[in-house]
């Protein structure tokens, strides 16, 4: 009776005791921004006389103090993506996962585009286990996305 009281506690000691390892990994550290005009145009729809060049989009990484490296992130058709529309109209977005590691809490990468514009994306995720979630998204160093909004995806106007 004693080597039975003894197995059950120490299989319910097991059961019961729980570990960062069993539990699920989430990791929500993307979004999307598109760049629209002032007149409402988007500026990566290669149908728009004067949307950039998909090849010029490029987003750099940065080093551990947040400066922008000459290291590409990525680039043009990898990070560009469409969505079909009302029909046969496709909506054009970059799209942005996580970035260059920086801080425990933080991504930034450097969105360099054709014009000569270089705007700092910075996303700021909560860890917990090995999950991480994004909490704030900022754009050149002003908020634009915090947790409980209800979407992550972001329209500039350039």
């Amino acid at each position: 009776m004693k080597n039975v009281i003894l197995f059950i506690s120490l299989f319910l000691g097991i059961a019961c005791s729980h570990s960062d390892d069993t539990k699920p990994m989430v990791i929500d550290t993307y979004y999307t921004i598109i760049l629209k005009d002032k007149n409402g145009n988007n500026l990566l729809d290669p149908s728009f006389k004067s949307s950039f060049a998909h090849k010029e989009v490029v987003l750099y990484e940065a080093d551990d103090t947040g400066n922008k490296t000459s290291n590409i992130y990525e680039k043009g058709i990898d990070i560009i993506k469409s969505v079909p529309i009302n029909g046969n109209k496709s909506e054009y977005y970059i799209s942005v996962n996580a970035g260059s590691y920086v801080a425990p809490d933080r991504y930034i990468l450097y969105l360099s585009l054709p014009n000569g514009d270089e705007d700092k994306l910075e996303m700021k995720f909560i860890k917990s286990g090995h999950s991480q979630i994004k909490s704030e998204i900022y754009y050149n160093s002003k908020l634009i996305w915090k947790d409980g909004s209800i979407d992550s995806s972001l329209v500039v106007i350039k």
